[in-house]
């Protein structure tokens, strides 16, 4: 608040990433080996700021380039946990659509993001546990 006035910052949510962050809690935490895919570069930004309330949907990350990415690490036998932050910054179909393909595959830690508060922190293992029973 400002001289009676209240103010919003919103950010450019084509300027939004996680992975450098993710990565650095990742190691700061005990973390060891990493693969890190590319799927391709950051686009630019939209020069608009997001509408406030609206879900944080970046239009630069794309739901084929997450896939691609995914899928080429599925023929490596290391990996045993699969991690893809920047899955939160998709719709919510299309990070549903992501994930559930890949989980049906191999075990995986989806990384779920409460975007609308839609599942409580306690109901995300019941959810889990309804996708893999469903792909059974």
């Amino acid at each position: 608040m400002n001289g009676g006035s209240y103010y919003l910052i919103l950010p450019d949510p084509a300027t939004i990433y996680y992975l450098y962050n993710s990565l650095r809690i990742f190691y700061e935490n005990g973390g060891g080996d990493a693969y890190i895919v590319s799927v391709g570069p950051y686009g630019s930004p939209s020069q608009k700021p997001m509408a406030p309330g609206s879900p944080l949907i970046n239009p630069n990350v794309q739901l084929n380039d997450l896939g691609s990415g995914l899928e080429a690490l599925l023929t490596t036998q290391e990996p045993t946990m699969y991690i893809c932050p920047e899955a939160t910054l998709l719709s919510l179909a299309d990070n549903a659509a992501l994930m559930q393909p890949i989980c049906s595959k191999v075990a995986c830690l989806c990384i779920l993001h409460n975007r609308m508060n839609q599942t409580p922190g306690h109901e995300i293992a019941r959810n889990i546990s309804f996708w893999n029973a469903r792909e059974a």
